[in-house]
């Protein structure tokens, strides 16, 4: 997985919300072998991720319902 920040430290996220923090957002283990955690502040439950492979196509998209979500990524492609 691959993380693009710009200079100030912010993720590119969306065009309704275009930057979230890095300290809104943790993600381990990584690497990853089975699974993978994404820790984000409250602030951020009921919006959405995507998790997209080396090449930018998009192989997952799920609702944030939690501050910790946990995604099984043995189903996911090598490269992810």
């Amino acid at each position: 997985m691959v993380l693009k920040l710009d200079a100030e430290g912010n993720i590119p996220a969306s065009i309704k919300n275009p930057n979230i923090k890095v300290s809104e957002l943790i993600l381990y283990p990584n690497p990853s072998k089975s699974n993978l955690s994404i820790r984000t502040a409250i602030q951020r439950i009921g919006g959405e991720f995507e998790m997209c492979d080396i090449s930018g196509k998009q192989v997952l998209q799920q609702k944030i319902t939690k501050s910790i979500t946990q995604i099984n990524t043995n189903n996911l492609p090598a490269g992810t």
